[in-house]
């Protein structure tokens, strides 16, 4: 019923966050990345316009808040309980995603740095006849 199927939303849900989490303990603790990582040179493609065309983007998957309305009236106390859960809501994915954003960006950028050092080992020492 229901109540299962909501037990089942609220266990793959601490599953996802519980694997979000690990990817970026695992990304900021495993000593391959450098703060190098995170600067780069290359302009944002258009300027503050492309932002807002991304921006139009993102609005368009976050199309849950016209439902705000109806869910204040089945709610307890919702002048104190929305304006929490909207900050919450927006709080929480923001911080997880810039957070899994520095990870792989630290991790993976000084993964693909040792990769690319090990091949230019390999080509050297067949160049040099070793």
């Amino acid at each position: 019923g229901v109540r299962v199927g909501g037990n089942v939303q609220v266990a793959t849900t601490l599953l996802k966050v519980a694997l979000i989490g690990a990817i970026i303990v695992i990304g900021l603790s495993s000593g391959l990345g450098s703060v190098a990582n995170y600067h780069s040179s290359t302009p944002a493609v258009g300027g503050i316009l492309g932002f807002f065309a991304a921006l139009v983007g993102a609005l368009w998957a976050y199309d849950g808040w016209n439902n705000v309305t109806m869910v204040a009236s089945e709610v307890q106390k919702p002048q104190r309980t929305l304006p929490l859960a909207l900050y919450t809501a927006m709080q929480s994915p923001d911080g997880d995603a810039m957070a899994l954003h520095l990870a792989a960006l630290s991790f993976l950028l000084g993964l693909l740095g040792l990769l690319a050092a090990e091949l230019l080992v390999r080509r050297v020492r067949r160049f040099v006849g070793r």
